[in-house]
């Protein structure tokens, strides 16, 4: 069948030994993809590919750029404002958390930004 696209990411390898590596990969876009380690010039583990499937966390939805963010009628939280540490996020894409607008406040359009007055 058909690979999947290579992917889009900041990645890092690191040999633990005995023939072990730890890769550790960070995805700039949700999608499914393909993922192969090159040793001395050839595919590593039997010249497989890995598939991956990368979605958005809970709470969050795809928007348009292939990211993840707030569905409208939600707002992104600030890293402030978060009750986990920044390294138990997985963001995409924009914050990582949403919470629906406060009553007297809307957003139409899915996206990070803020819930705006009504009437504004």
């Amino acid at each position: 069948g058909d690979l999947p696209d290579p992917l889009p990411a900041k990645a890092s390898v690191e040999y633990i030994g005995g023939g072990v590596y730890e890769v550790h990969v960070q995805p700039l876009t949700i999608g499914t993809f393909g993922l192969q380690l090159w040793l001395g010039g050839e595919i590593a583990a039997g010249g497989r590919q890995l598939a991956l499937y990368i979605s958005c966390p809970g709470g969050q939805v795809e928007l348009l750029d292939g990211t993840c963010g707030c569905d409208a009628g939600h707002e992104a939280l600030q890293p402030s404002q978060y009750a986990e540490p920044l390294s138990k996020r997985l963001p995409a894409g924009g914050h990582g958390k949403c919470r629906l607008c406060h009553p007297g406040k809307y957003k139409a359009v899915r996206g990070n930004s803020l819930c705006s007055p009504c009437g504004a």
